[in-house]
């Protein structure tokens, strides 16, 4: 009711904007033609008449982003094979990267930040909806036992989830893993940021915890060992910057005891490919490395790897080096390499001069997830991940936005 109490202040167009982005996460994640043809239409309409109201307005973003841009058309001019259609290369990326200036017309308030919250929570719930489905349809389709929600946390179920080694992976939530590991990944670290937060109401923490839970059952589910990686990583360092050392001695003991319980089971055992060498993604790598030496400064052109290795005429459901540096370098050169990750360098360091704001912080986290998971698949391939974040993301940055000079005030 407070928040329904607090629309009251905002006209008729500031309301429609803030049910669009009260939908859109939603729509980003599971509604994808409500999305694409009413959400962000409407978004980018909106956005028109507040800049036509009160002049455009940039940050630090627009730079970066402007050389990004740049870097993938001359990776583009330069390329080593024909362009099809210009519309394939850029359109899939047009929405997420250009989500940070969107938001940077608005003022996006306290309470406009508890409207997306909100908007997350309802999607996480049914996100793990979709997660619990796919358990039990596995479960009914290895041992064609029927169950329901609350027994798949039966010891029994439990145990036969694990029997089936890394032959069930959570992976419907969302159509790729990846998209389904960073998702829940991201999600998890938002409601840890909250809940931490002294600021936070006890009810929302009372309401996070479970979720919590929730997601990390998900998530390991998922077997991703970029994901697990990068997830401790950035306990691990929210724990060294917000808690004593006391406390993190008791955590690494806690987390030692875990790996010891699980020691012996799929989810750990998928780290042993790592460390004896994972022969699919080292022949990938190095299929990488050989573009790169040949293509040093503008790279093959973006997206264009699955056309230029012979290994995945191959295996073509390998469409990407699972490592977005060496996107990056055999793709764009070593002009993308740096345009890209000086961008997401920027990104990082004013989220970090700003995360007083809750949001900052938790889209600092965030991020720094990203970044650490990049080095196991390539994020930017899958839009739907990278949607849902630079949504967020929009939001964030919205206050390192200013009036251009002699712009309409």
């Amino acid at each position: 009711m407070k928040i329904l109490d607090s629309l009251k202040k905002y006209n008729l167009q500031e309301n429609i904007f803030n049910l669009v982005i009260f939908l859109m996460p939603f729509g980003i994640a599971f509604e994808r033609k409500m999305y694409s043809n009413v959400l962000f239409p409407m978004l980018v309409i909106l956005t028109g008449i507040q800049i036509y109201k009160n002049g455009f307005k940039i940050s630090f973003y627009e730079k970066f982003l402007g050389v990004f841009l740049g870097s993938i058309v001359i990776s583009l001019i330069f390329t080593n094979y024909p362009i099809k259609d210009l519309s394939d290369k850029f359109m899939p990326y047009i929405k997420w990267l250009f989500f940070p200036t969107i938001f940077g017309q608005f003022n996006i308030d306290r309470k406009r930040e508890k409207i997306v919250f909100l908007s997350v929570i309802i999607t996480t719930l049914y996100m793990y909806k979709l997660g619990l489905l796919d358990i039990i349809k596995h479960i009914k389709m290895y041992s064609g036992k029927e169950i329901g929600y609350l027994e798949i946390f039966k010891m029994e179920n439990l145990k036969l989830m694990q029997s089936y080694g890394s032959g069930f992976r959570l992976r419907e939530i969302f159509p790729t893993l990846t998209e389904t590991a960073l998702i829940l990944g991201g999600t998890i670290i938002a409601f840890i940021m909250v809940l931490i937060d002294k600021s936070t109401d006890i009810k929302v923490k009372i309401v996070l915890i479970p979720m919590i839970l929730m997601g990390l059952f998900q998530m390991i589910l998922t077997q991703s060992r970029g994901m697990y990686l990068a997830f401790l990583i950035v306990i691990s360092l929210l724990v060294m910057i917000k808690v004593s050392k006391r406390i993190l001695g008791v955590l690494i003991i806690i987390l030692l005891g875990v790996l010891a319980i699980f020691r012996n089971t799929p989810y750990v055992k998928r780290f042993e490919s790592i460390s004896n060498g994972d022969g699919a993604r080292m022949e990938i790598y190095t299929s990488a490395f050989k573009i790169f030496k040949a293509n040093v400064l503008t790279g093959i052109g973006f997206d264009n790897f699955i056309q230029a290795t012979d290994y995945y005429e191959k295996a073509s459901h390998y469409q990407h080096p699972h490592n977005m540096a060496l996107k990056m370098l055999t793709e764009m050169g070593v002009i993308g390499f740096l345009s890209y990750f000086s961008m997401m360098g920027a990104i990082v360091y004013k989220l970090w001069k700003t995360r007083s704001k809750l949001i900052c912080e938790i889209m600092l986290a965030v991020i720094v997830l990203m970044l650490i998971y990049e080095n196991f698949e390539t994020v930017i391939v899958w839009k739907r991940a990278s949607e849902y974040i630079f949504f967020m993301l929009g939001l964030a940055l919205s206050g390192n936005y200013y009036l251009l000079k002699g712009a309409k005030k």
